[in-house]
């Protein structure tokens, strides 16, 4: 797969950035995605590239939840977060045919997240960014080509799938959409086709009411016994 679009947030508790970066020509898949180096990195000695960067508000909110949207974007696309200093993510949401990955800076103690598009169109996703007291940035920083480690991190940045009878229990009857989404364990982006697909049809101001969130898991857990 060719990559054509780069773009890269860089959060930071002075000032966060925006980079677009087109590629022309278009970037090998994996030229993009392996090596040591941190992505956005190795991308300023590639030939054709037009960057562009526009200060932002940080994607990451006073409560710590990160939440990113781009219009537009193509499938193969690529786009990135590099976290403050000493922060990883946790329960992850985007679509499940993106591919993620996870960097580490070589200069500093931060970690990046990489997303490769896997469907055209809106893309957005959501997450929360916690102090990284499990150590994410040392045990990469140490074994930067082990692809099974670095597996394991993405996966321990993912949703959890799990969900228990006592968030059940606090889950509004009327939810806005973040709020479905989580409930569904998918990414507003997903959901969104799911309404567009007639499988989930919303309330009034579009909201979503609990037992219609209910009755596509069941009709989803239904055709996957079938």
């Amino acid at each position: 797969m060719k990559i054509t679009r780069h773009i890269h947030y860089e959060d930071s508790v002075s000032e966060s950035l925006r980079f677009e970066m087109l590629f022309d020509p278009p970037m090998e898949r994996g030229t993009a995605l392996g090596g040591e180096e941190p992505w956005f990195k190795l991308i300023h000695f590639q030939d054709g590239v037009e960057v562009t960067s526009t200060n932002v508000m940080s994607p990451v909110n006073s409560n710590g939840l990160l939440h990113i949207t781009e219009v537009n974007v193509n499938q193969g696309d690529l786009v990135s977060v590099c976290l403050r200093t000493g922060h990883r993510i946790k329960n992850l949401y985007t679509d499940t045919t993106d591919r993620v990955q996870i960097y580490v800076s070589k200069t500093e103690h931060r970690l990046m997240y990489l997303i490769q598009v896997g469907q055209p169109g809106a893309f957005e996703i959501t997450a929360e960014v916690v102090v990284d007291d499990d150590h994410f940035y040392t045990k990469l920083k140490a074994n930067p080509v082990d692809v099974a480690l670095r597996a394991y991190f993405v996966e321990r940045s993912m949703a959890n799938t799990k969900v228990t009878l006592e968030a059940v229990e606090k889950t509004p009857d009327l939810m806005t959409r973040a709020e479905a989404a989580a409930y569904l364990r998918v990414s507003p982006r997903t959901l969104q086709r799911r309404v567009e697909e007639g499988l989930i049809v919303p309330a009034r101001g579009n909201k979503y009411r609990r037992a219609v969130l209910d009755h596509y898991l069941d009709s989803a857990r239904g055709k996957k016994k079938t």
